[in-house]
C-alpha cells in the first residue's frame, strides 16, 4: 500500500485556526476529494472541481482564499492557491498536505485501499478453501465450493460479518459444524454446543445459522449432488433448500438428522385411531377409548408412524385450527356423541401437524380443513390443501356469508372485528372469492362462534371400528 511518510509534528500548524477553517464541517466534502486526490497523486495544480455547491461550503472555501466564486453549477478552485494561502496565513506553514494530514492522519491512495479492503476478504475465505479442499469426496467438494461461490457472489457472507475479522470466526464456526454432519440424531441445540460451545448459535436468525443451512441446501440438493448418501436423509424428497419459513427450516435440518423442535413441536388429536401396534397407534388408541384428547410430537411421529386404514380410522377426518373446538368435540363425546376423528393445527401448522396429514393422505384418507375466516386462517386452509390434497371444509365464500348470520344471530356485530390483511398472497387463486367476500364486510369470524355447526358435520351413524 503506498502510504506518505507521516511528516514529524510541526510545532507553528495553528490547530485551531486549522480547526474553524479547514475543519469546517461545510468543507468536508472539499477535505474528502483533496485527501482523495492528493493520495493518488501530489500534484497540486490540476483544479478541483466541485459540482452542486451548497451556499455553506461556497461560503466556507471563499472566506480561507480571500476571494469571491462565479455563482453556477460547480466550484472550481485551485488546490495550489489553497496551499498557498495556508502556508503565508500560517495556519500551516508546512501546507495544504500537512494540512489534511494533521486533520485526518496520513494520506493514502484510495486505489490502494481498495486493493488492501478486497485482499483482507480474500484472505478471510483462504482458509475454507483450503477446508473445502480436504473434504473426502467430489460430491462435498463440488457442493461446498458452490455454497462458498453463492456466500462471496451475493454478498450475503460480507452482510452477515460486515468486516474480514467476523468472516473468518464465521467461517470456521461453519467448518466446525458442517464437519459433524450429518448428526447423531441430536436437537439443534446440541449440535451448536457441541461444535462452537454455544447451544443457541444455530437458532433462526442467527448468522452462523443462515450459513450453514445454505450449505445443508448445497449438500443435500440432488440437481447439485448426485450422490448425498454421506450428508442427507434419502428418504426425505421434500424441496429441503426452502427456508422462508419454520417447517422448511425443521424439513432442512432433519435431512441431516438434526431435530429443531421435536418435543415442542405437536398435534393435538381426538378419536383417531391407527391400524397398527406401534408406539402412536397405540397411544391413539388408548386416548379414543378413553375419550381424551391426544397430543403427538414430531419425535415420536418420526420414530414411529402411525398407520391408518378407512375400515379402522374412517373414511375422513376433520381439521380445525382452534383447541376449543376439540374442547367441544370433547363434551359432545362425553355425552355418547358419535364423532368422526378431529385434528387440531392450534395456529400454523407445525412440522407434526404435517407428518401425521401425510400418513392419512398416504392411507387414503379424505382430509377436511376448517380455521378462522381471517387472512391467517385463509393461509392455513391454503397450504394444507395444497400440501395434502385436503378439501376446505365450510370455507368458502358461501360458507362465510353464513357464518355472519350466525354471529349476527348471536348477537355480534361483525363489523366490530376488523379483518387483518394477510401477511403473504393467498396459495391459490381459488381463494380469491372467499377473500373478496371477507374484504368486502371487513370482519373476521373465528371458529369459537360456529362450533355447533361444525360438529354437526363431525356426527357420525357409528364408529368404523365398530361396523
Amino acid at each position: 500500500m503506498t502510504e506518505r511518510p507521516h511528516p514529524r509534528p510541526d510545532t507553528a500548524i495553528d490547530r485551531e485556526r486549522l480547526e474553524q477553517t479547514l475543519g469546517d464541517p461545510a468543507l468536508a466534502r472539499v477535505v474528502t476529494r483533496l485527501r482523495d486526490r492528493l493520495g493518488r497523486d501530489s500534484d497540486l495544480s490540476p483544479p478541483l472541481r466541485l459540482s452542486d455547491p451548497p451556499e455553506d461550503e461556497r461560503r466556507a472555501l471563499e472566506s480561507i482564499l480571500g476571494m469571491r466564486h462565479r455563482r453556477g453549477a460547480t466550484l472550481t478552485f485551485s488546490p495550489k492557491t489553497l496551499d498557498a494561502t495556508l502556508r503565508q496565513s500560517g495556519i500551516s506553514p508546512g501546507g495544504l498536505v500537512v494540512a489534511l494530514e494533521a486533520l485526518g492522519g496520513a494520506l493514502r491512495d484510495p486505489r490502494d485501499e481498495a486493493t488492501r479492503y478486497a485482499k483482507a476478504w480474500d484472505d478471510a475465505v483462504a482458509p475454507t478453501r483450503i477446508w473445502i479442499a480436504k473434504q473426502d469426496t467430489d460430491a462435498r467438494r463440488t457442493a461446498l465450493t458452490s455454497w462458498l461461490q453463492d456466500l462471496i457472489s451475493e454478498g450475503l457472507l460480507k452482510r452477515l460479518a460486515t468486516i474480514p475479522e467476523n468472516a473468518v470466526q464465521l467461517l470456521a464456526q461453519s467448518q466446525r459444524v458442517i464437519d459433524r454432519l450429518p448428526a447423531a440424531s441430536w436437537t439443534l441445540p446440541e449440535l451448536a454446543a457441541r461444535s462452537v460451545g454455544d447451544a443457541h448459535a444455530l437458532d433462526s436468525g442467527q448468522a452462523l445459522a443462515t450459513l450453514v443451512q445454505r450449505a445443508i441446501g448445497r449438500l443435500t440438493h440432488r440437481k447439485d449432488n448426485a450422490n448425498t448418501s454421506d450428508i442427507s436423509d434419502a428418504t426425505d424428497t421434500s424441496d429441503a433448500t426452502d427456508t422462508s419459513d419454520a417447517a422448511g427450516r425443521r424439513r432442512l435440518w432433519r435431512r441431516v438428522h438434526v431435530s429443531v423442535d421435536a418435543l415442542s413441536a405437536s398435534v393435538l388429536t381426538l378419536g383417531l385411531r391407527g391400524v397398527s401396534d406401534g408406539l402412536v397407534d397405540r397411544t391413539l388408541a388408548i386416548h379414543a377409548e378413553a375419550n381424551t384428547p391426544c397430543r403427538l410430537t414430531e419425535d415420536a411421529l418420526l420414530h414411529h408412524p402411525p398407520r391408518f386404514s378407512a375400515d379402522v380410522t374412517g373414511a375422513r377426518v376433520f381439521v380445525c385450527e382452534n383447541p376449543a373446538v376439540i374442547a367441544a368435540a370433547r363434551r359432545e363425546v362425553d355425552a355418547d356423541a358419535l364423532l368422526g376423528p378431529l385434528i387440531c393445527t392450534e395456529g400454523q401448522p407445525s412440522t407434526a401437524v404435517r407428518l401425521l396429514l401425510d400418513n392419512l393422505s398416504t392411507a387414503g384418507i379424505a382430509i377436511h380443513v376448517h380455521a378462522d375466516f381471517d387472512a391467517a386462517g385463509a393461509q392455513i386452509v391454503a397450504l394444507i390443501v395444497a400440501r395434502h390434497g385436503a378439501k376446505p371444509w365450510r370455507f368458502d365464500a358461501e360458507s362465510y356469508r353464513h357464518a355472519l348470520s350466525v354471529v349476527k344471530e348471536a348477537g355480534i356485530d361483525p363489523t366490530s372485528l376488523p379483518l387483518q390483511t394477510a401477511s403473504g398472497r393467498p396459495h391459490d387463486k381459488t381463494e380469491s372469492p372467499l377473500l373478496a367476500a371477507m374484504q368486502s364486510v371487513g370482519a373476521i369470524i373465528h371458529e369459537e362462534l360456529l362450533i355447533e355447526t361444525l360438529l354437526r358435520d363431525v356426527a357420525m351413524p357409528t364408529r368404523p371400528h365398530d361396523r
